[in-house]
């Protein structure tokens, strides 16, 4: 009696009908028709069925990690949670890189599963601190991907109700203890979006497509991202402008007065329609000019401003003809 026939005798004598044991490719792949049989039996809610199917199989003496690995399936479905966790963490130590990899997703799903409790008290406490109430998320134990799902709705929920704060947060609580699901980074980006952090949204999104292959997840993000892309420029500039003009307010405070008007006034040729680094720069010649002119109070305001607009104009145009190669009479070279 072949392998095949013999899965179909367990079969017969446990009264299961078998499909996948009787398709075509059954017979070159017989442990593969065994174990979509097994997972067709727990999918309809027998896992009972199919660990016993799994058991005879390997009381014939068929020894299969995936077939170690679905009874620790059908063991979790039957809440004998610590059974399966043995078989995964066997599995886990072994040789073959595939087992390993779904017994290590299987374990962390147990982690995960575990510390619900005291995950559900953290984010009722967070959302508490936001003068909420959870509106999706319930004390009532549930597996893994059910919880991320409910997870996803609360953090939506919230957005739809204009709370984009706590749905950040929630996000950010949910990843810093272990979820890993994708569309809780999705829903923080959606969250930093609605904040007008569409910068931080834009990063989130990359780090998504980056930890993923899948081509859903691929696309949508390629699709956010160019709608978001021109958003995200104006905050990166704006954010890399501020910085500028604080490394040069900090050269400034130090006594480095010329050195803060040359590094902002080469940031304002990078960027010469940055409000933030003209009134910077502004503010660092105002300080220079404090410094060096003792009448410079009893100039009116108005007329302070003139005066440092005209020699910020002057520092600018001055240091483009300095690259354009200018003589210090003004004069450029002559073109052949």
């Amino acid at each position: 009696m072949d392998l095949l026939e013999q899965l179909l005798e367990d079969c017969h004598r446990l009264g299961i009908a078998p499909r996948h044991l009787q398709d075509a490719g059954a017979e070159a792949a017989p442990v593969k028709g065994l174990l979509k049989e097994a997972q067709g039996l727990w999918q309809e809610g027998r896992a009972e069925l199919a660990l016993q199917l799994l058991e005879a199989v390997e009381a014939r003496g068929l020894r299969h990690g995936w077939i170690a690995d679905h009874r620790a399936r059908c063991l979790l479905q039957l809440q004998r949670r610590e059974e399966a966790e043995a078989i995964w963490q066997q599995l886990a130590a072994g040789q073959d890189d595939a087992l390993k990899t779904a017994a290590q997703a299987m374990l962390k799903r147990l982690q995960l599963e575990a510390q619900q409790p005291a995950f559900l008290a953290a984010a009722q406490q967070l959302a508490a601190s936001f003068d909420l109430r959870l509106q999706r998320l319930t004390a009532e134990q549930q597996p893994s991907p059910a919880f991320e799902h409910a997870l996803l709705e609360e953090a939506i929920a919230a957005r739809e109700a204009d709370q984009a704060e706590f749905s950040l947060a929630l996000m950010d609580l949910a990843l810093e203890k272990g979820y890993q699901s994708p569309w809780l980074q999705d829903n923080r980006a959606r969250a930093l979006v609605q904040l007008e952090r569409a910068e931080e949204a834009c990063d989130a999104w990359r780090g998504m497509a980056a930890a993923s292959d899948d081509t859903e997840i691929q696309s949508m993000v390629e699709g956010l991202l160019g709608h978001y892309y021109y958003a995200a420029e104006r905050q990166r500039n704006q954010r890399l402008a501020l910085e500028r003009v604080r490394q040069a307010e900090a050269m400034a405070r130090s006594g480095q007065l010329n050195q803060a008007v040359s590094s902002l006034r080469d940031a304002l040729l990078m960027d010469p329609d940055s409000d933030v680094i003209e009134m910077g720069l502004l503010s660092v010649l105002q300080k220079r000019r404090s410094l060096e002119d003792s009448s410079w109070g009893a100039i009116p305001d108005w007329l302070q401003y003139q005066e440092l607009s005209v020699e910020i104009s002057e520092i600018v145009f001055s240091e483009i003809s300095a690259q354009l190669g200018a003589t210090p009479t003004g004069r450029f070279p002559s073109v052949k």
